[in-house]
């Protein structure tokens, strides 16, 4: 197992990349507008759709990352996330567009829940609320880091290559922290 300070730098840094796509999209809500052609409840849709399957799927993460282990559901999670973000990037439509971007919520889904648990192991009662504040902060940054990021990409590229850009960073992210977890699964009272 990776040390205490990897494990929650390669946590915070896939929380990140996940928040890129669920807090990061309305950055480039007008050039989604265009490409896809949508109006603004379409556009409610599309910016909406990660979260909605991370939502969903949450509870049923933490059960998965309980019964098998972070580090294979990360890494799992994060195949799925990356590949329904590279269909996003390519959608000829606004339908599978959104279809694509529930799918990466459903499977980056994993990331926080697997990320609190291997800080929480991780770190001794007297540091562990310290390290989940600092894993937290990840969700913010990737929101930061999607608002400074992503408009200049889609200028240059268009909405495309954001959503390239977020794919990247997650597979990127994700795979680095599946790594870095632990299998720490099947726990008494499970």
């Amino acid at each position: 197992m990776a040390t205490p300070r990897v494990v929650l730098a390669t946590a915070t840094a896939a929380q990140s990349a996940v928040s890129l796509t669920g807090f990061g999209l309305p950055s480039i809500g007008p050039e989604l507008q265009d490409e896809f052609g949508i109006g603004l409840g379409v556009l409610g849709a599309v910016l909406t759709a990660n979260l909605l399957g991370a939502g969903l799927f949450l509870i049923a993460a933490g059960i998965a990352v309980d019964r098998f282990g972070a580090r294979r559901l990360t890494a799992a999670g994060t195949a799925l996330g990356t590949a329904a973000l590279l269909a996003a990037a390519f959608a000829p439509t606004a339908g599978i567009l959104i279809a694509a971007l529930f799918l990466t919520g459903v499977g980056s889904a994993v990331v926080p829940i697997a990320g609190m648990g291997a800080v929480f192991r991780a770190y001794p009662m007297s540091r562990r609320a310290w390290a989940l504040g600092v894993r937290q902060m990840g969700v913010p940054l990737g929101g930061v880091t999607a608002a400074l990021i992503l408009p200049p990409l889609a200028h240059a590229g268009g909405a495309r290559l954001a959503l390239l850009f977020a794919a990247a960073a997650l597979a990127t992210f994700g795979t680095a922290f599946a790594v870095s977890g632990d299998e720490a699964h099947g726990a008494a009272g499970a």
